[in-house]
């Protein structure tokens, strides 16, 4: 403990979460208990920020869901900035093991520095630079942090998922009012990036669900998620659900053959529901349409739209020559695209990853892109088959980025670099609340005992 009038400690319990104690003078003492280690807060910190942001823009503000991307963003990386001085404080007990040091590292390093001194050199806006910057600085971070394995010490997943389903509860509640503040707002979980960390987290409920109550309360709470959610999901969402239905299937249709049953009527039900009810002129409506009648020589339309945007970008980088097509245009870069019903002056974004990766490095970027993906293809077939919770959550989560890499391409720095994330391979580094869970029978088996 540090001396003075102001100094913070941690006692670290083998079957407890960590607590810290603030001590203020000799007298005032505040144990503060944390809410699970990084890890798991980094999983709380996505889902949280989409709430805080609802709760002061949208209901208290009433501002329209569609224009608070930046301020969501800036929610969440406030609270990974107390994070990481918290950590900072404690510099110390940070232990970087070299073996589960992440192989992207070197990648993102190198794409940082070729993005800064390309977006110099092609005199971009510095405020842009330092945006572009600072999203894959935080991958960056966040994958050296979590090389320590007391990022994962005291990982819960029973934890996790309470305050997963009080988050879902909470964001339906507050998307009910904000509905009555502004007629656009919708009850759904969020952003891309926030319901997918939920979904994932529900989905790993179902798959480690052992007690057969316990279970059906999951794949009920669940349903009535996914029920309140539909009409507002994204093409990735619906088809990662699909995914995940045939993931439940292939791990369950021996060893538990009533649940697999219970679960593909439930999707059948659904989706028949889904068809009839939902209505013609809901999101999720329009983006089955939108597929159903596809045109790639269309430059109208979501789908046409982002055709545009990489035409515009293609003309962009002809148009700096050799150099721009092997470098791209650095962090910072922006330009002009026609949409369906207007122009988008000095824009920055691209929904297809191989146009926003073309467009910041070059060719370069394509290689970028295709060692992502490598990554995030071996992250989601190499724990898929595991019982752990926390090796399924990155396991889900990087299948959920690579449908994103065609639709939204943000998403690949917004998750924070999850998917990439090298869990412990020993359980035993994670500590006593798992290990307690485990004996509770939270995690099973992968045996025919069970049926």
């Amino acid at each position: 403990m540090k001396s003075g009038r102001f100094a913070v400690f941690r006692l670290i319990h083998p079957e407890r979460s960590n607590i810290s104690v603030l001590t203020i003078g000799r007298l005032v003492k505040v144990v503060i208990p944390q809410i699970g280690p990084f890890y798991e807060r980094l999983l709380l910190y996505i889902m949280f920020s989409a709430l805080f942001t609802r709760v002061l823009f949208e209901v208290g503000l009433g501002m329209e869901p569609k224009v608070l991307n930046q301020q969501r963003q800036l929610m969440f990386y406030g609270m990974l900035a107390l994070d990481y001085g918290w950590q900072f404080m404690n510099w110390r007990r940070i232990r970087i093991t070299i073996s589960r040091v992440n192989p992207i590292i070197p990648l993102l390093i190198v794409m940082i520095l070729h993005g800064v001194v390309i977006g110099l050199w092609s005199s971009n806006s510095k405020s842009r630079i330092l945006i572009d910057t600072a999203n894959v600085v935080v991958v960056l971070f966040n994958l050296i942090l979590l090389a320590d394995p007391r990022s994962f010490r005291d990982f819960s997943f029973k934890r996790l998922e309470k305050w997963t389903y009080l988050f879902s509860v909470l964001m339906l509640m507050s998307g009910l009012v904000a509905m009555v503040v502004n007629s656009k707002s919708s009850p759904n979980l969020g952003s891309s990036v926030s319901t997918a960390v939920a979904m994932v987290i529900l989905c790993v409920g179902l798959l480690i669900a052992r007690n057969k109550n316990a279970h059906f309360y999951k794949f009920v709470a669940v349903g009535l998620i996914i029920g309140f959610t539909m009409s507002t999901w994204n093409r990735t969402t619906m088809a990662f659900l699909l995914l995940f239905l045939i993931i439940y299937v292939g791990r369950n249709i021996v060893v538990r053959p009533s649940r697999v049953m219970m679960i593909v009527l439930f999707a059948l039900f659904g989706g028949v529901t889904a068809v009839t009810f939902i209505p013609a002129d809901s999101k999720v409506a329009q983006r089955v349409s939108g597929l159903q009648n596809i045109d790639l020589s269309s430059r109208t339309g979501s789908i046409g739209e982002r055709q545009a945007e990489l035409d515009a970008i293609k003309v962009k980088i002809e148009n700096m020559g050799l150099m721009g097509k092997i470098f791209g245009a650095g962090h910072g870069a922006s330009y002009d695209v026609k949409y369906t019903w207007n122009w988008k002056r000095d824009y920055s974004n691209a929904h297809y990853g191989w146009a926003l990766f073309y467009l910041r490095w070059g060719y370069l970027g394509y290689l970028y892109l295709i060692l992502w993906v490598a990554f995030l293809l071996v992250a989601s077939g190499r724990f898929i088959l595991s019982s752990r919770p926390e090796r399924l959550i990155v396991s889900l989560l990087a299948l959920y980025t690579l449908g994103y890499v065609g639709t939204y391409a943000y998403f690949l720095f917004f998750i924070a670099g999850i998917p990439f994330i090298l869990p412990p391979l020993r359980r035993s580094e994670i500590g006593g609340v798992e290990l307690e869970s485990d004996q509770q029978g939270l995690i099973p088996p992968l045996s025919n005992q069970e049926v």
